[in-house]
């Protein structure tokens, strides 16, 4: 019997991602700005997600399945994933012209291209203002309403994913970092180091 986990990846699971993007234009990762999210199959990571944080929003790529392991639907449910814990936030993406249905399907919308922000339409400077001739759609997806947005976060002492997750340079627990690690008030942490 299979064993499927979709999850997000640890900081030093990262290389895995970085293994699997050998197939995929070789991307390297930088766990200071990004989370990446994987769908596990028996202990192998089949596919990935990325959500990088620019000096001016959230980019989603590395939307990847290795080769065995397409068919099963796990782009779909590993860009889910990450929609469920990116999503709070507008996120953008540059698709492949052929897969804007598909993103169209998890709420992103075709954009043009002088609406993305700069950083992010920066990464395709080499398409010079012509995306659609590179096989890019510039898109967007805004936080789905009614969606839970991230609370408040209480001050801690050490470095969490949820700093990143807010968007924050300063050192906080979320809420649900809070409750994983059974504090009694969401105005305390107790300091636990994040295992993510």
């Amino acid at each position: 019997m299979m064993k499927k986990e979709v999850r997000e990846l640890k900081h030093e699971e990262f290389p895995l991602a970085e293994k699997v993007w050998t197939h995929y234009r070789n991307q390297k990762a930088d766990p200071g700005r990004e989370r990446i999210f994987g769908v596990f199959v028996d202990g192998a990571l089949a596919a990935t997600a990325r959500c990088t944080r620019h000096p001016e929003g959230l980019e989603m790529d590395c939307v990847f399945t290795l080769d065995e392991y397409r068919g099963h639907g796990y782009a779909a449910e590993v860009v889910q994933r990450l929609l469920d814990e990116c999503g709070s936030e507008t996120i953008y993406i540059h698709s492949t012209l052929p897969l804007i249905g598909f993103y169209g399907k998890l709420g992103f919308v075709p954009i043009p291209e002088a609406k993305l922000p700069v950083s992010i339409r920066e990464r395709f400077v080499f398409c010079f203002g012509e995306m659609a001739g590179c096989n890019v759609a510039p898109m967007m997806r805004n936080p789905v309403a009614g969606q839970p947005r991230p609370l408040p976060s209480a001050p801690c002492p050490l470095l969490h994913a949820a700093a990143f997750r807010q968007g924050r340079a300063g050192r906080t627990c979320s809420p649900a970092d809070l409750r994983e690690r059974d504090c009694a008030s969401p105005d305390l942490c107790d300091g636990k180091p994040d295992v993510r």
